[in-house]
Formats: structure tokens, C-alpha cells, sequence
């Protein structure tokens, strides 16, 4: 009689369980909605009622120059700047594209350069929203929900942020991608995630350098990580016989699939590659060592004066004061910190190494 009760109180139970499961999906959908709209909105509202020069003298003429290579099956004639700006490039394609597209099914009749602008813009509008769910799902994974939400909002509704993710250049999306590659990596090595998170980690750095060769950043920072999580998760493997054989092995296999689909990601992405990767390898050299080892032309401001780069204070974290686009990833980690201190959270120390980078 025992096993029958127990089905009949089993029964009884299951709908009041797939209540709740059908609320907890809905407040979920909500949630994602929710940053949806925070996200896009700002990012795509009057896209073609402002003019930034670079956009102007350098990615608009560079990619129609792309995808007109692209086209004839010149690839090597895809190699157009030393950031080298493959993704700006790609996106504003899809801009270029998009714009003849409407005008062939007669949508627009004519194309002012407000409207030509909003739809070179668009794709890099979407492209940064789809960013920051992507980041909200990877949150969820080594955050309370409260905390996710909160860092996923910041980081869509930060002025800075929002600023160049409505525009066809290459800062904001070295950011987005950067951030989203360490996110997958800490969600793999410090949470136990699938392979699959790897992988995703190495598209997305490898798309982070294809954006802007300071992207080349995360590679360091990925490698630390992997290693502090190989170490800890080998230590029950270690023995006298065996000693570091599994650390080693650990790394080694981590270290093989980020690399193999980190390569494979810049060889598919960027055509030139296809074509000409010594003049390629050429290109991604200057733009690292001259224009990356110089003061920017421009110079840098901080806080509101023009003046030298202020390493110090950069280090010392207030980060925040000094405006260049290069600075705009650290939003997401200083929100999560935030986040975690205001709600009295106290952190894994899985959680806290995802603060900290």
C-alpha cells in the first residue's frame, strides 16, 4: 500500500510543480524581454541623426570597398585597415546590403544619407543587443538570478556602452566580444560548463581581435584562468606515481580545442586570410607594435582635461574617469562588484574570480 500512496500524493503535488515551473518560465521570458527592450532601444532610436568621423572618412568607404572584394573574389583586397575592423566590416556590409535591398522591393524610393547611415548602423545595433542576452545567459550561470540581472543592466544601460553600440566602428565591439569570450571562459573553467562554452569562448575572442587588435588581450587573461582551474580541479588526481600527469593533460586538451576553433574562427572570418595571410599577419604587426605602442592622435582626457595616458590612476581603478572607448569592458565587471556588495552577497570563489577579471 505504501507505493501506491506515494504516487497518489506524487500525483497531487504535480500540478502545484508545473505551476510554479510554468511561472518561474514566464518571469524568465519577462526578464529577457525586459533587457531586450533596454538594450535595443537605446541602441537603434534616431541611428541616423548624428555623424561620427571615423564612420565617415574610414568604415563606410571601407566597407563598401569589403564587400565590393568580397564580390569580384579579390581577398586579398579585404585586408582594408590594421585594426584590422573584419567584423565593422562584415556588419556594414550587411548595412549595404540592407539598403539596396529595400530600395529593389521599392520600400524606399529614395535613400537620404540620415536613412543610409541608420542602415549601416543597424547591424552593429543588433549585433551589440544580442551581446548583452548572450552575456545575461552566461551571468546566470556563475551569478544568483537578482545579481545577473542587475550586472545584464548595467551593462545595457550604460551611457558609454550605448554610445558605441550606435556606431559602425571597431571599439565597441572589440568590448562586446572580449567580454562575452571571458564570460564563457569562467563559466567553463570555474562552473563545471560544457564544452561547448570553450568554443564559444574562442569565437568570440577570435572575433574580438578580428574587431580591433587589442582583442589579443583576452588570450592572457584566458590562459590564467584555464590554468588556476585546471590546477584546482586535478587536485584529487595528482598522486606520487601520476604527479602532474592530469594537470598537464588538463591543460594541454583545454589549451588545444581554445586555440584549434580560436584559429579556425580568424582563418573563416577573414577573407583575406584565404587569400594572402602573410600580408594579413603583416597588417595586425603594424597596427600592434606602431599605432598600439604611440599616444593616441587625439589624445585622452581625464577627468575632462586633455592629458597624458593616466596609467596610474587607470590602474588604481578609477578606470571609470578616463574616457576612451578602450575602457568601456569594465563596466560589466565593476556592476557585477557593485551588484555583489549592495545585496550583502558574499560570493564562491568561483563568483569572485569573475568579478575580479
Amino acid at each position: 500500500m505504501a507505493a501506491p500512496q506515494v504516487t497518489v500524493e506524487r500525483a497531487a503535488r504535480s500540478p502545484h510543480i508545473t505551476t510554479a515551473r510554468r511561472s518561474a518560465l514566464l518571469a524568465q521570458a519577462g526578464i529577457v524581454l525586459l533587457l531586450a527592450a533596454v538594450a535595443l532601444l537605446p541602441r537603434v532610436l534616431a541611428l541616423g541623426l548624428f555623424g561620427d568621423s571615423d564612420e565617415i572618412n574610414f568604415w563606410l568607404p571601407r566597407s563598401e570597398r569589403f564587400l565590393n572584394a568580397l564580390r569580384a573574389g579579390d581577398f586579398a583586397a579585404t585586408a582594408q585597415s590594421t585594426h584590422p575592423g573584419v567584423t565593422t566590416m562584415w556588419l556594414g556590409s550587411a548595412g549595404i546590403l540592407l539598403r539596396r535591398a529595400l530600395l529593389e522591393w521599392g520600400v524606399l524610393d529614395t535613400m537620404p544619407f540620415e536613412t543610409l547611415l541608420m542602415l549601416m548602423r543597424l547591424p552593429v545595433a543588433l549585433v551589440h543587443t544580442a551581446g548583452v542576452l548572450v552575456g545575461y545567459a552566461l551571468l546566470r550561470r556563475m551569478f544568483a538570478p537578482t545579481i545577473a540581472v542587475l550586472a545584464a543592466l548595467l551593462w545595457a544601460a550604460d551611457p558609454f556602452v550605448i554610445a558605441y553600440a550606435r556606431i559602425l566602428h571597431v571599439d565597441g565591439l572589440t568590448t562586446t566580444f572580449a567580454t562575452l569570450s571571458l564570460l564563457a571562459a569562467l563559466v567553463y573553467c570555474n562552473h563545471r560548463g560544457a564544452i561547448g562554452y570553450l568554443v564559444l569562448s574562442a569565437v568570440c575572442g577570435a572575433l574580438a581581435v578580428l574587431s580591433k587588435s587589442p582583442g589579443l588581450a583576452v588570450v592572457p587573461v584566458i590562459s590564467l584562468a584555464a590554468l588556476l582551474a585546471a590546477w584546482e580541479q586535478t587536485v584529487s588526481q595528482r598522486h606520487t606515481t601520476t604527479k602532474y600527469r592530469s594537470f598537464a593533460l588538463c591543460v594541454l586538451r583545454s589549451s588545444f580545442i581554445w586555440g584549434g576553433v580560436f584559429a579556425l574562427s580568424i582563418v573563416l572570418v577573414y577573407p583575406a586570410m584565404w587569400a594572402d595571410p602573410l600580408r594579413v599577419y603583416e597588417q595586425m604587426r603594424v597596427g600592434v607594435e606602431v599605432e598600439g605602442g604611440s599616444p593616441h592622435v587625439i589624445g585622452q582626457f581625464f577627468p575632462g582635461r586633455r592629458k597624458r595616458y593616466p596609467w596610474p590612476a587607470l590602474l588604481s581603478g578609477s578606470a571609470g574617469l578616463a574616457y576612451h572607448p578602450n575602457h568601456a569592458g569594465r563596466t560589466v565587471p565593476a556592476g557585477v562588484c557593485l551588484a555583489l556588495e549592495r545585496t550583502g552577497h558574499r560570493p564562491t570563489p568561483h563568483a569572485g574570480a569573475a568579478g575580479a577579471v
